[in-house]
Parts: C-alpha cells; sequence; structure tokens
C-alpha cells in the first residue's frame, strides 16, 4: 500500500476516532449526525488494501482508499461501505468531524 499524506481542509472539531476491522463483506459506515466530514486511514502497519464503494462493492470495482481518504461536506444520510479483498482483513482508522 502506498502511503500519502492526506490533506484535511476547512473542518472543525475533530470527533469519534475509532479503530475499524475491515473484512471481505463490505462494512457501511455512515456519519454521525451533526458531523459533516469523515476521514479513512489504514492503522500504522496496515499492508493490506482497503476499498470503499456502494452497498456491493468488492476489491474488483471499489476505489483504493490508499494512504487515507477524507470525504468534506457530506449530505444528510452520507453512508459508504469499505471492504478488502476476498480472505483479507485490515484495520482502518476513522475520524469524524464537524
Amino acid at each position: 500500500m502506498k502511503r500519502t499524506p492526506s490533506g484535511v481542509q476547512e473542518v472543525g472539531k475533530v470527533y469519534n476516532q475509532s479503530a475499524l476491522t475491515v473484512t471481505d463483506t463490505p462494512q457501511e459506515v455512515t456519519l454521525t449526525t451533526g458531523r459533516n466530514s469523515i476521514e479513512f486511514v489504514p492503522g500504522p502497519a496496515e499492508t493490506n488494501e482497503i476499498y470503499y464503494g456502494g452497498s456491493s462493492v468488492d476489491s474488483n470495482d471499489g476505489a483504493p482508499i490508499m494512504g487515507g481518504k477524507i470525504f468534506s461536506n457530506c449530505k444528510t444520510g452520507f453512508s459508504i461501505y469499505l471492504v478488502c479483498a476476498s480472505g483479507q482483513t485490515a484495520n482502518v482508522r476513522r475520524i469524524e468531524y464537524d
């Protein structure tokens, strides 16, 4: 996995930091009410790629988060699915902002 620094622009206070274990079954992640940005960063020792997309995402058609991905100014009801390749798991950090 290529690690590149992420840039977080025009966000407020940091909330709801948590670690998630992603598997080869798409896992839905929603944004907490009142927050409008969310960032995903692979765990420090992570080597398996994590992909994002809709409810049927898989490693063949999902977009890789690579070194990290931020979604800013999300609409109410924001939802995204994370997944790994078949037989793999990965750890990702989730950070929310207002």
